[in-house]
């Protein structure tokens, strides 16, 4: 019984609650009945004699207290326990504020309490959920004109559970979790139609740049093939999305030297002069990658001011933003320092992001790929045109001059954020940082 609560509370945490609390009435109808369905909250085919039990919604401020985690809590009746069964949704980390978290509650709480009121469970697995059916797409210029990215992808996705085996449905729904994880709310409330080839060229590099899966090119496919259901259903002309080469038989190293490489010293010094004089918001943001080893679009991009300790030196990655979804303490160089202090971070509040889109810290963060174009233009105008030097290549610049500087291999890896030495052990040698001197002092003279 205990497990069976555990996984239905996990499962409804991890994948229900991230959809409806974005939904913008309590009208079950559309997406709405959509989302409930794919995540086994249904509402009973035939009415009960007494509603389900439930508790509505309420927040747990702990007493007002900031240093503890925030939750919503309520619960739903549940098919597998047969009973009303206790859910915890947590306030995510990155709202610190009390004004923050409450505002947060707000924008979910309606949404839970819609879905109990109106009869939905926890389905479990005692019953399959009712048939999606499909509605019949139209060609191009009709209502579909006004479908919006969101509503594009749950599109495709009804579509692929009604003609795919439940494992490989699993597969398409991760996917489309990962594309709502990329995608901003200005991206998914633009309409499908007018998704770009930009837009698909952003996202195929982003999952390149910031994930950790093995096989990307799949992961690429994966995503792809929402927008050929659209196009193959007349819902869009054509798909945005370029070919894409697959790896096939053996699988590849997870990285290549040519996607890890650094700049050179004279190369990067000609783009911190040219930065410093000419773009001084994206001269900091380059060298606080080159010093910090952030990442540059969520790690560091995202970066709060409240995240930013001045005084003892260190900045902290939340787990929410880092790569690997642990949270880590990188220190700041004394090189970096000045170049933080002259932000005035300390005239901010701590929920500030430290690069603000109007180029000072302020509430809204730069948008996703501002910095990379910025630093593309400056490329060109350095005529710099190798395409394997991009904006990630400062991290890997900065982590080449450190470990040529002398610095120890172990402070390195901590502040890279390796968590073991084997994955930082290859990294380094995908730089070629690593010189085999054994074999060097030994080689035999025959020329």
């Amino acid at each position: 019984m205990q497990e069976t609560r555990f996984f239905i509370q996990k499962t409804f945490v991890a994948n229900v609650l991230p959809q409806i609390h974005s939904l913008p009435t309590p009208s079950l109808g559309g997406i709405h009945a959509e989302v409930a369905k794919d995540f086994n909250m249904i509402m009973p085919r035939e009415k009960r004699l007494a509603a389900p039990k439930y508790r509505l919604a309420t927040l747990k401020n702990r007493g007002g207290d900031l240093e503890k985690r925030w939750y919503i809590e309520f619960y739903i009746f549940s098919g597998a326990a047969q009973k009303p069964v206790r859910q915890q949704d947590f306030i995510p980390a990155i709202y610190r504020t009390a004004d923050e978290r409450n505002a947060y509650a707000a924008g979910r709480i309606p949404a839970i309490n819609a879905l109990l009121k109106s009869g939905h469970t926890i389905n479990g697995k005692t019953e399959a959920p009712p048939p999606v059916p499909l509605v019949n797409p139209s060609p191009c210029g009709s209502h579909h004109d006004g479908m919006t990215v969101r509503e594009g992808i749950e599109w495709a996705l009804r579509f692929k559970k009604a003609t795919l085996r439940k494992t490989s449905y699993d597969k398409y729904r991760d996917m489309r979790n990962l594309f709502y994880r990329y995608a901003s709310e200005e991206l998914l409330a633009k309409p499908v139609r007018l998704f770009s080839q930009d837009d698909a060229r952003s996202l195929l590099q982003w999952v390149v740049l910031e994930t950790e899966y093995e096989r990307k090119d799949q992961v690429r496919m994966f995503l792809k093939s929402f927008w050929t259901v659209l196009a193959e259903e007349g819902i869009i002309a054509a798909n945005p999305f370029p070919a894409i080469k697959t790896t096939r038989g053996k699988r590849t190293a997870r990285r290549t030297s040519s996607k890890n490489k650094a700049f050179t010293e004279g190369q990067f010094k000609e783009i911190v002069s040219f930065l410093k004089r000419e773009d001084p918001q994206l001269y900091v943001f380059v060298m606080a990658m080159f010093y910090t080893f952030a990442r540059p679009n969520r790690e560091l991009r995202l970066l709060l001011v409240g995240d930013v300790d001045l005084p003892r030196g260190k900045i902290r990655i939340v787990s929410e933003t880092s790569k690997n979804g642990y949270e880590r303490h990188t220190d700041i160089s004394p090189h970096l320092l000045p170049l933080l202090q002259s932000l005035e971070l300390d005239k901010h509040p701590a929920s500030h992001h430290v690069f603000g889109n109007k180029g000072l810290p302020g509430p809204v963060p730069r948008g996703r790929n501002t910095f990379y174009n910025r630093f593309v233009r400056a490329l060109a105008a350095l005529g710099i045109t190798d395409n394997d030097l991009t904006l990630y290549s400062v991290k890997h610049t900065g982590i080449t001059r450190h470990y040529l500087a002398g610095i120890d291999p172990d402070a390195l890896r901590e502040q890279t954020g390796h968590r073991d030495w084997e994955s930082f052990w290859v990294y380094l040698k995908s730089l070629n940082l690593i010189e085999n001197d054994r074999f060097k002092s030994k080689s035999p003279d025959f020329s």
